[in-house]
């Protein structure tokens, strides 16, 4: 008898943990619908308007000082703090450049506590941190953690070869491994998105 009570008392519990765990998912997901949301119409429409954006920042700060760790809320956050750092370098604004980037590598942080295989989170902390500070070392460590964690990633290669070819030649040379796999990943397959930026970058066949 007492271990049938027992038993069932074992059975409340999990089935409590379970629902309280249940409920909280759904409060968090109605919490930030509306940053799913709009990184849904980013990756749709390539942008959303700049005032969309700005009231969203309230929204995307709780996701990093509440230590919101669900992938989806924190990579949809990162495609809306991306979004809002290119609308502030479209803009004259120094000031508001510099505060779009402290607070992007602030949200890039936390994405990267919680997402630390994401190769495509270290490639977008690697272009914050450099755009901060400019240091070449640093970024070759970076890109080339970027590298490891997402090898054969075509939009992520993509993004690697942003830097590639906009930061000093010393970064080819500080992370010449990294530079040769993804040089080698995209000339031994049909990487049109990358072979029509850069027509140079492959060997021409006969």
């Amino acid at each position: 008898m007492r271990l049938s009570l027992f038993a069932a008392a074992i059975v409340m519990a999990a089935s409590l943990l379970v629902l309280n765990y249940a409920l909280k998912e759904i409060w968090t997901s109605s919490r930030f619908t509306n940053v799913v949301s709009i990184a849904n119409d980013i990756d749709t429409y390539g942008s959303v308007p700049n005032e969309t954006l700005l009231a969203s920042m309230d929204t995307l700060s709780a996701i990093a000082d509440e230590n919101v760790c669900r992938s989806d809320i924190v990579r949809a956050g990162m495609s809306l703090v991306l979004k809002d750092l290119d609308y502030r370098y479209q803009s004259e604004d120094v000031t508001s450049r510099s505060n779009g980037l402290i607070f992007a590598e602030r949200y890039l942080r936390h994405a990267l506590k919680c997402l630390p295989v994401d190769g495509n989170v270290w490639l977008r902390f690697a272009m914050v941190r450099y755009a901060r500070t400019s240091n070449v070392d640093e970024l070759a460590q970076l890109i080339s953690m970027s590298q490891q964690l997402a090898p054969s990633d075509e939009n992520v290669i993509f993004g690697r070869f942003t830097l590639w070819n906009s930061a000093p030649a010393q970064l080819q040379q500080d992370a010449a491994t990294a530079y040769t796999a993804d040089k080698d990943a995209v000339c031994s397959r049909k990487w049109n998105l990358v072979r029509k930026k850069i027509p140079d970058l492959c060997p021409k066949t006969s």
